[in-house]
């Protein structure tokens, strides 16, 4: 028979100022979330054409979805460069928003880019501009 034996002893390590000690309720590990962007129809805006709805999900680290994380900020990009509001019909609504691109034969061939940004989770989608 193996006895073991321990004496309690209180630690003389003190916490250091400004750096978090754990609390025991709360979990450790930092969750990761990621995010992807769909789009309604082809990845496709026709000049003159109806709106699209895009919709951002969350996921967590097991692929899962997160429904209660935060929607963030969508912007957008043409070609790298922000759009002019006035390019744009924008109706939000929740983790969706219904854009309808307003702009003229010009922007043909060109690249939207359609991102959304909530904390750490960035994801974005290209859409080509194309002739009615």
């Amino acid at each position: 028979m193996v006895a073991w034996w321990a004496d309690w002893k209180e630690s003389e390590v003190e916490p250091v100022p400004g750096i978090p000690v754990p609390d025991e309720d709360q979990p450790t590990s930092s969750s990761t979330v990621t995010s992807t962007i769909t789009c309604s129809g082809k990845p496709q805006f026709k000049i003159g054409g109806s709106a699209k709805t895009f919709t951002v999900t969350y996921y967590n680290e097991d692929n899962e979805v997160v429904e209660d994380y935060p929607v963030g900020d969508w912007t957008f990009f043409i070609d790298g460069d922000p759009v002019d509001t006035e390019l744009l019909t924008l109706i939000p609504d929740g983790n969706k928003v219904k854009v309808k691109f307003l702009g003229d034969d010009s922007y043909i061939g060109k690249i939207l880019t359609v991102t959304n940004t909530s904390k750490d989770a960035v994801a974005s989608l290209q859409i080509e501009i194309i002739a009615l």
